[in-house]
């Protein structure tokens, strides 16, 4: 028989009721958007007693933040649908590919989780996925990328791995010295990797014509690539040297992965 981990996480007991940190999901559950990411999830029709579900918990040893506030009721037992139900999932796991993920990230001197945040938002760890764009695999490569780093469609989920942490090892070169501080010269890192470092070149270039900063990304660069898409910036070939371009996804990749980044560190009670 399967084993299975209940998890109905870390909550403070108060009132007759739990009170933690979370956001809407389906079927009126309210559960932090890091696990919908994480598990694939099932829905048990038991109801589990509060002190059985705290003894589990800290048996679990589970982090924080998971359920928001539900009312117990005057038998002390909280609704079926409070409880969630994860299937052979160990603790601690990101991806099937946590393994390799770690050992080339550190190999290149890449936060892992960054890494892996970034591998989740291109492709959710779908090895053999092709967008409509003619982009594969987990790091989703275009055919120029795939042809610099040696690599083709038949590549193994490990090479796969491989090149994209080479490849933003690549990256991380083209920013070290100007950038000193590694969080944030990772956003410029994810900003070239999903726009191209010429693009965010020309933000830099614009950032320092409106005398803004070309070392901070939020409010600074950001806003200078989003300037692109205007007649009088993507004319001034002084300046942009890449022409026009609609920045917003890229703004928003930068944005999405950074949020995933904070929540596996959570999740990992890293600091």
């Amino acid at each position: 028989m399967k084993k299975i981990l209940l998890l109905a996480l870390l909550f403070l007991f108060n009132n007759r009721e739990i009170k933690t940190s979370a956001v809407s999901f389906k079927n009126n559950l309210n559960i932090n958007p890091l696990i919908s990411e994480l598990f694939d999830l099932n829905y048990i029709t038991k109801k589990y007693n509060i002190f059985q579900i705290d003894s589990i918990m800290k048996s679990l040893n589970k982090p924080i933040n998971y359920v928001e506030k539900y009312n117990i009721n005057k038998d002390n037992n909280i609704n079926k649908k409070n409880i969630i139900v994860i299937n052979n999932i160990p603790k601690k796991q990101i991806s099937p590919f946590d393994t390799l993920i770690q050992k080339y990230a550190d190999k290149n001197n890449i936060d892992w989780l960054w890494y892996a945040s970034l591998l989740y938002q291109e492709s959710r760890f779908k090895p053999n996925l092709i967008s409509c764009s003619g982009a594969w695999g987990l790091a989703q490569f275009m055919p120029a990328t795939m042809k610099f780093l040696g690599i083709n469609r038949r590549a193994s989920i490990e090479k796969q791995i491989e090149a994209g942490a080479t490849y933003l090892a690549y990256l991380n070169n083209m920013f070290k010295d100007e950038i000193p501080n590694k969080r944030e010269r990772m956003k410029f890192i994810l900003a070239s990797y999903n726009a191209g470092y010429g693009h965010i070149f020309d933000a830099q270039r614009i950032a320092v014509k409106l005398r803004k900063n070309p070392r901070i990304w939020y409010g600074h660069v950001e806003k200078c690539l989003l300037l692109k898409s205007q007649p009088e910036f993507y004319n001034n070939t002084n300046i942009v040297k890449c022409g026009y371009f609609i920045g917003i996804e890229t703004i928003n990749f930068v944005k999405e992965i950074s949020e995933r980044y904070k929540k596996y560190q959570i999740y990992y009670n890293y600091n």
